[in-house]
């Protein structure tokens, strides 16, 4: 509704890999406009709304209905970004929510421009893999694309295991 098209979301790729290669893989798109949102409960992870910055810049276009000039669209751009964030990563994670019938817990969501090579700062990282889930956003009539990303701590993955055999079990 906020942009007055059909999103169309491919399967989940789903890939484990060193946090530096997967900041080598997403550096062909940079820079990247993206929203995340620490993830808790049944899991803990990161997800992520990330398009790359002209395709954002073209997404605030198609939210605003009007032809503005690049230097309205990037005053807008962090606010517009934010709350299309806020609305497709709530959705996903709450129909995830209830998928897997148990809690999730989302923070407020956080903007940013990745303007360098680093998507994930190894540093901050809670271990030196990633499980990278990446579901492609494809905006109809545009074909302009992003991705929501589902970045979860190794750490999680027990936890992650019990819930995913849980629903396995309740449907066998």
């Amino acid at each position: 509704q906020m942009l007055g098209q059909t999103i169309e979301m491919t399967v989940p790729d789903i890939e484990v890999l060193p946090i530096h290669d997967f900041n080598l893989q997403q550096s062909q798109y940079f820079p990247l406009c993206c929203v995340s949102q620490q993830v808790s409960g049944a899991f803990d992870a990161v997800s992520m709304l990330v398009f790359p910055h002209n395709t954002s810049l073209n997404v605030v276009a198609m939210m605003m209905g009007e032809q503005l000039p690049a230097e309205a669209l990037i005053e807008l751009q962090e606010e517009a970004m934010s709350e299309m964030g806020n609305v497709v990563l709530n959705a996903c994670m709450g129909d995830i929510s209830n998928v897997i019938g148990d809690s999730i817990f989302l923070e407020l969501p956080t903007y940013r421009l990745a303007i360098s090579d680093l998507l994930i700062d190894e540093h901050e990282a809670k271990g030196d893999v990633v499980i990278h889930m990446n579901i492609k956003l494809i905006i109809s009539s545009s074909k302009e694309s992003g991705s929501l990303l589902l970045i979860l701590d190794p750490r999680a993955l027990p936890k992650l295991k019990v819930v995913l055999n849980n629903y396995i079990n309740a449907y066998s």
